[in-house]
């Protein structure tokens, strides 16, 4: 088991470092702390499901590369990760602010 959890470790460091993330802005974006991703990438601590499904999310890869390491490896190209990190930058209400304006863009394209 712990051979498993520390191959998905090391696909949630990679990916991460493909987006120039830091542990931190990794851990800011997914609600979690920067202690927990390390215990993550390093393979001495498992993810919940919930987790995992939350990290795959922000790193642009499928649960099954995470898992398994099959499938896309990354689903962000160069700009989304340029705006990812931009974005993982900002202060928590600017990031709320640019949340807020997204989810009415998206609602606003439905109509």
């Amino acid at each position: 088991m712990a051979e498993l959890e520390e191959q998905i470790g090391e696909r949630i460091r990679r990916s991460r470092e493909a987006l120039g993330l830091t542990q931190r802005q990794l851990a800011d974006l997914v609600g979690s702390s920067p202690p927990n991703i390390n215990y993550y990438e390093k393979g001495s601590r498992s993810a919940p499901l919930s987790m995992l499904i939350k990290l795959a999310s922000v790193l642009g890869v499928s649960t099954d590369f995470l898992l398994l390491g099959t499938g896309p490896q990354m689903f962000v190209d160069d700009q989304l990760s340029e705006m990812l990190r931009d974005f993982s930058a900002l202060k928590p209400r600017d990031r709320e602010i640019v949340t807020q304006i997204i989810k009415f863009m998206k609602e606003q394209a439905k109509e």
